[in-house]
């Protein structure tokens, strides 16, 4: 409670006050004429009584048997209030609350929202709520209660919050008191809330940082299931240089520091092998770092014979992150740190656990309690390492330069004339540029923005290199599973599709093949490429034999994986061209462990990609530094070589026709990333959403504007919004059981929808309502080079951006729909970054805007909105007084001759 001090009234309003009192009248807030101006604004003091007055107290009742203290103070919680089909709260809920005293008397002055004069970001508060008294008498004395009425008259769902506050005046000692209090409410689908809020959410995993696991292990090198490879080639181990850990693990190596021990100068071929081999040994170091803080103690191991559950509270959220292959140590909790463990290996991955395939001695009674420790798996390092032995090789690829000796050959590229590509003029240029570049050429880069059919110039080519030559043999390789099956799909049901004698899709022994129980697994395999790959006795992955992978004149595997070639003893040059999709999301020298083992000197590399898109994940802000988050391709984009885009003979085009969206949709996008470039050329389908009940205007961009509440929940750091969870949903059920317009229903499937977080909490959060399989929900990584029918995107946060501010992660979001694209957000805090907000004020502009607050009540975003519609009215008037004054005209020309020209034709 607060006390408020009213110590600056005219000697004139004090006796009028002291009458009013003395008849028990209503005191309202307002000063009487002629009273001086205040001397300075009222303080807030802590509500209390010094020892010469009487002991009084103004006292807040408990509602309905709630408590009214939750942390923040005074708490009044309406709860979920129902919300009716179309989006508002669908009565006034109420809740009454006494105020009384036992001493003393008090008269009732004012009853103020704080929302009347300011606002936040983080609820909604214009016009939530009313406040009322129940009675015409204001006085509170001892045992006369004065009712104060609450009412939630919501204009939109989401989270309603406000500050209440009560003043009253002390009639023994002359003083005003202002008790301040929070009202809340939630206004949306209570069944949805109750689905939401009875799901158990993890708690903290239990402590176990620098649980020592000393002793010997007990191994189970490789489940029985797995196909032991012949490895004609041994990869090597390369520890990380002991000066460079010690610094570490003591807190030394700052940036500075680094630089000077371990950063050669300056950065050429000379050079390179060291500079990027320092950032990899910095990068394992810390991924080691992370993976030792999410160690766990006295944790409960489940027999699923043959294997073994472990729970791993934070999986979900990806922390620790792993993978099927991991190694994961277990021994008895609280045992000696010489006592022995058992090291096994993952076989799968569930949605709060990993199964594990331990040795036949391993033993898990019920109720025994284990400690468990995570080993980091150095294999993507080692394939790091091992390519830049081979860099003083290759400065045609690491430091390209025009070279005027070099003549494309002479050869004829006759692309199908059914090809969408044949048509346009910049794949068709780089697919010509690609199949007559003689060996031994620079890098080609296809810079692709969204939907300009990077994928398929990458498709595209390979068919024309393999129609070249017979001697062609072609890697094609990307960062990520997704795209890497994306590209073999292509490749296999194309129109000019390759059979099995001709392409083979490499995959890892522990990539799941689809059986996962986590819905949300965003690699999981597509069973259609068993006939492309390598499925043993057991029905898991296996590497095949050297000469039957060396048969395939196509190759699709993801770059790491591609290392495995070279274990097999496929020789260098192998390959005659080795193709990179998606290239600006791996770090270089991840990028490079596709090249470098497996190129000679007539090897022709191709990178596709787009550098306004996702960058490389490095998670070590020092290597940030020293710019290990720069791809390879964007780092080669730099160069004088690959300066001009627009110059078709160069040895980089960039691709313009965008077949994937509608103009509204990468309108945005276009401006604010390409320049405008880009050019719409989407086939009919993307106009299927025009006319749907929830599209005004013809365009299908919606931002749904709502105020929720971003949570966390314990020992988790990823966040979750219902309200925005529940909103999501609704769209997805208006889109996949039906909407009518007219004497028509139109409905989708559920694969036709993607939906988009940047947190995997709220990912969770919408999978426990949307309960339709074959619905994608994801991260923005996990989409990058996908795209959907609709796409929906809910930002989650309400008080800071994080991930969604970051330029690339706004773009990729944006751009994966086809035909319909739906934001859900809070724009309070979205118009604060400059490219969010320029999203905003398009929708607003074109009638996209849904929900609450609207975008003229936004403080910021208010005056640029009624700036552009009265600039929009303004058009529409010049434009009917032209064609008034056309009309006119026209009236005119028809009196005074029989010949009647043509009608005007609206603009």
């Amino acid at each position: 409670m607060e006390l408020y001090h009213d110590h600056s009234r005219s000697d004139e309003h004090v006796r009028a006050l002291q009458n009013m009192i003395a008849q028990e009248q209503n005191i309202l807030p307002s000063l009487p004429p002629r009273s001086p101006p205040l001397a300075a604004p009222p303080t807030a003091v802590p509500f209390s009584y010094d020892g010469s007055r009487p002991t009084t107290s103004c006292d807040l009742f408990q509602i309905a048997g709630q408590p009214l203290d939750d942390g923040e103070g005074l708490v009044i919680d309406f709860g979920v209030v129902e919300m009716d089909s179309s989006i508002r709260a669908e009565d006034s809920t109420v809740r009454n609350l006494l105020l009384k005293t036992s001493d003393g008397r008090f008269n009732l002055i004012d009853l103020p929202f704080v929302s009347a004069s300011e606002e936040t970001a983080t609820s909604n508060t214009r016009a939530s709520f009313t406040a009322t008294v129940g009675q015409q008498s204001r006085v509170v004395r001892p045992n006369v209660d004065v009712p104060v009425v609450l009412r939630i008259v919501a204009f939109g769902e989401g989270l309603h919050k406000d500050k209440f506050e009560i003043e009253v005046h002390d009639f023994s000692s002359q003083t005003s008191h202002l008790i301040t209090l929070t009202v809340r409410a939630v206004v949306g689908s209570r069944a949805d809330y109750d689905i939401l809020n009875s799901r158990r959410r993890h708690g903290p995993p239990p402590a176990a940082l620098n649980i020592a696991f000393a002793g010997p292990s007990i191994r189970n090198v490789r489940p029985d299931s797995w196909t032991a490879p012949e490895w004609k080639v041994k990869l090597p181990h390369y520890p990380v240089p002991g000066s460079m850990r010690a610094m570490f693990e003591s807190g030394e190596l700052t940036a500075g520091v680094f630089g000077e021990e371990f950063m050669p100068k300056p950065f050429d071929i000379t050079t390179y092998a060291k500079h990027f081999g320092s950032l990899t040994y910095l990068s394992e170091l810390f991924d080691r770092r992370e993976l030792a803080r999410h160690g766990l103690a006295g944790m409960s191991v489940q027999s699923r014979h043959p294997y073994y559950y472990v729970p791993i509270p934070g999986i979900a959220d990806r922390r620790p992150k792993l993978h099927v292959g991991d190694y994961i140590r277990v021994k008895k909790a609280k045992s000696s740190a010489e006592s022995p463990d058992f090291e096994g290996r993952i076989v799968r991955i569930e949605r709060a656990g990993a199964v594990v395939s331990f040795s036949d001695r391993f033993r898990a009674p019920q109720g025994e309690k284990f400690d468990v420790q995570f080993k980091f798996n150095t294999m993507p390092y080692r394939r790091q390492h091992r390519a830049l032995e081979f860099v003083s090789e290759f400065p045609r690829f690491l430091f390209p330069e025009p070279d005027p000796g070099i003549v494309p050959e002479d050869i004829q590229v006759e692309l199908p004339r059914t090809s969408e590509i044949a048509g346009n003029f910049e794949q068709s240029q780089a697919i010509r540029a690609i199949v007559r570049a003689p060996p031994g050429s620079s890098p080609f880069i296809i810079f692709g923005p969204p939907g300009t059919g990077k994928t398929s110039t990458v498709v595209q080519t390979i068919h024309q290199l393999l129609a070249k030559s017979p001697d062609v043999r072609v890697l094609a390789c990307s960062p990520q599973n997704s795209s890497a099956d994306h590209i073999a799909i292509k490749l296999a049901m194309g129109p000019a599709q390759l059979d099995t004698k001709v392409l083979f899709r490499l995959n890892a022994l522990w990539r799941g093949r689809g059986q996962e129980n986590d819905a949300l697994e965003a690699d999981k395999y597509p069973r259609i490429l068993d006939p492309y790959s390598e499925i043993n006795e057991h029905n898991v992955f296996a590497f095949p034999e050297k000469e039957k992978l060396a048969s395939f004149r196509v190759v699709v595997s993801t770059c790491s994986s591609a290392g495995v070639a070279e274990g097999l003893g496929i020789p260098r040059g192998h390959f005659t061209h080795i193709i990179i999709d998606e290239a600006v999301q791996s770090v270089e020298p991840e990028t490079l462990a596709a090249i470098l083992p497996l190129a000679d000197e007539h090897t022709n590399i191709v990178l596709a990609g787009d550098p306004k898109q996702l960058p490389p994940s490095c998670h070590s802000n020092v290597a940030k530094e020293f710019g290990l988050h720069i791809s390879y391709l964007q780092r080669l984009i730099g160069l004088p070589l690959y300066s001009n885009v627009r110059d078709m003979n160069g040895s980089v085009i960039m691709l313009r026709e965008n077949f994937r969206s509608h103009p509204a949709i990468m309108h945005v996008s276009n401006q604010i990333f390409y320049e405008g470039e880009l050019r719409p050329m989407g086939n009919p389908d993307i106009h299927m959403f025009e006319d749907a009940p929830f599209v005004e205007g013809r365009f299908p961009v919606v931002f749904h504007s709502v105020i929720g509440e971003e949570k966390r929940d314990k020992g988790s750091p990823s966040y979750y919004n219902n309200s925005e969870a529940v909103i999501v949903k609704r769209y997805c059920q208006m889109l996949i059981e039906g909407y009518t317009v007219g004497e028509e229903t139109f409905k989708i499937a559920p694969e036709d929808i993607g939906i988009i977080s940047p947190y995997h909490a709220q990912r969770y959060a919408i999978n426990d309502l949307c309960g339709w399989e074959g619905l994608k929900i994801g991260t923005v990584e996990s989409f990058q080079g996908q795209e959907r029918r609709v796409i929906i995107v809910s930002t989650v946060r309400t008080r800071r951006l994080g991930f969604m501010s970051e330029p690339q992660r706004m773009n990729v979001a944006l751009t994966r729909a086809r035909a319909l694209l739906i934001v859900v957000g809070n724009p309070l805090l979205l118009c604060r970054d400059p490219h969010w907000r320029s999203f905003l004020l398009y929708t607003s502009q074109h009638s996209g805007w849904r929900g609450n607050p609207r975008p003229e009540t936004i403080p910021g975003l208010s005056e640029e909105v009624i700036q552009a519609r009265n600039n929009a009215m303004l058009s529409n008037q010049r434009s009917d007084k032209a064609r008034a004054e056309a009309e006119a005209l026209l009236a005119r020309f028809r009196a005074v001759t029989d010949v009647v020209p043509p009608p005007v034709m609206s603009d």
